[in-house]
């Protein structure tokens, strides 16, 4: 996301801090970003496309330099959860606003996304089945206030995968 982008994302959740994303207007937005209506239009359509676009964004973030996977797993899975919790605040301000479902929706996309480009698991229900679980523990974790490091949570997720899949990186093995 562009500078402009950003701070639109930020104006919409210091709005969202104080009423429900429904009530919210697109003048509202503008104003507390600093921008016209009109920039605002150019880049969004609706409070809901602004939170759409910084989710893809931030899933964008989550794969980003993630070949390290074939190399080290735990290295790629304490990237993905640094990154969410850098972006911790957003996050709790969408589970707040019942946008959890959202969220995970969009990570468990990449997370298919990024377990078929690196072909770590074959079976279509493999995938499928540790996606929905990165997720639910995504969602628990945000839930619980995202209270753990990201070093903390990573060890919590490898330790549930145990005996499933190695993804403890090689000089762990």
């Amino acid at each position: 996301m562009y500078s402009s982008e950003m701070s639109i994302m930020h104006a919409l959740l210091t709005i969202m801090d104080k009423k429900a994303l429904p009530d919210v207007t697109m003048r509202e937005i503008a104003q507390e970003a600093g921008v016209s209506r009109a920039t605002l239009y150019r880049h969004f359509s609706s409070p809901e496309d602004i939170v759409r676009r910084w989710l893809r964004e931030l899933c964008r973030k989550v794969v980003t330099d993630q070949d390290s996977w074939e190399l080290n797993g735990r290295e790629a899975i304490l990237h993905a959860f640094t990154v969410l919790y850098g972006e911790r605040d957003a996050l709790r301000c969408l589970t707040r606003q019942g946008l959890d479902h959202e969220v995970a929706r969009a990570m468990y996309d990449a997370t298919l996304y990024q377990i078929r480009r690196l072909g770590v698991l074959h079976s279509n229900y493999q995938i499928c089945y540790f996606a929905g679980a990165s997720m639910g523990l995504l969602s628990c974790w945000t839930r619980g206030g995202m209270k753990e490091s990201p070093e903390e949570i990573t060890d919590i997720f490898i330790e549930l995968l145990h005996g499933y899949m190695d993804v403890r990186g090689s000089q762990d093995q």
